[in-house]
């Protein structure tokens, strides 16, 4: 599994993003800047796209040059 975090929301703090087992979909925990984090995986839509696979490594970082974060995901098998 993989874990990384960024401020991907540009709001000041560090947001976190774990990968998971096939049938249990990737978490993004946002961060509400005040040391609390809620699970948006379901209202972003990455909880049901990345149910079918393992996760293995992840990280933020922009890839289009576009001043937005992008996440990268690899995945695999076991």
């Amino acid at each position: 599994m993989g874990v990384t975090s960024a401020d991907f929301d540009n709001d000041g703090d560090e947001d976190i993003f774990k990968t998971n087992l096939t049938h249990e979909g990737c978490n993004l925990y946002v961060n509400d800047s005040h040391a609390n984090f809620y699970d948006a995986s379901v209202e972003l839509g990455l909880l049901q796209a990345t149910l079918p696979y393992t996760g293995f490594g992840t990280e933020w970082f922009d890839y289009d040059n576009d001043g937005h974060l992008d996440l990268f995901v690899a995945n695999g098998a076991v």
